[in-house]
């Protein structure tokens, strides 16, 4: 299953090109768990929020294991990842999506994480984790104009 996508294998120069033109961090596992290709924002991300050496961040990282002890030290996100791919894998569900904030020392960040089944049958998954933190605020924003203006609009009608 060399060529494309299919697992065992690292993907061709153009599979990896189509992973690099994606701003989504993407990961890919194969059956076990292991991650067998990353493009370059999944990378860029290690890099910039921590040690690119860490477990599960490049390619040959076990993603599940890491996912395991973390839930293990009571990280219930990790333990919502762990169920949600296990569901996708074993084809119980046919993805997989999470948000979740995944916060730094100087910057409070959300993601949505979707887990999706290839499609060459081979119990792979395709993992991806997309900033979606400026809409996490503004929709935040959204929210306090709309109660603030609910109270006003109460404060009002109680004075007439």
């Amino acid at each position: 299953m060399l060529g494309g996508f299919g697992l065992p294998g690292p993907p061709h120069n153009s599979c990896q090109s189509v992973l690099n033109s994606l701003n989504a961090h993407i990961a890919v596992l194969d059956q076990e768990g292991i991650i067998v290709a990353v493009n370059d924002a999944w990378r860029r991300f290690a890099v910039d929020n921590g040690d690119p050496s860490a477990p599960a961040v490049g390619v040959g990282a076990d993603y599940l294991g890491a996912c395991r002890q973390a839930a293990a030290e009571g990280d219930e996100v990790a333990d919502q990842v762990l169920e949600g791919i296990s569901a996708v894998k074993s084809g119980q569900q046919p993805c997989f999506s999470l948000e979740y904030p995944c916060h730094s020392p100087d910057q409070a960040r959300w993601f949505i994480m979707s887990v999706t089944r290839l499609s060459d049958g081979s119990d792979g998954v395709v993992v991806s984790h997309e900033d979606i933190t400026a809409r996490r605020l503004a929709v935040d924003a959204l929210r306090k104009s709309h109660e603030l203006l609910e109270q006003r609009v109460s404060e009002s009608t109680a004075e007439l």
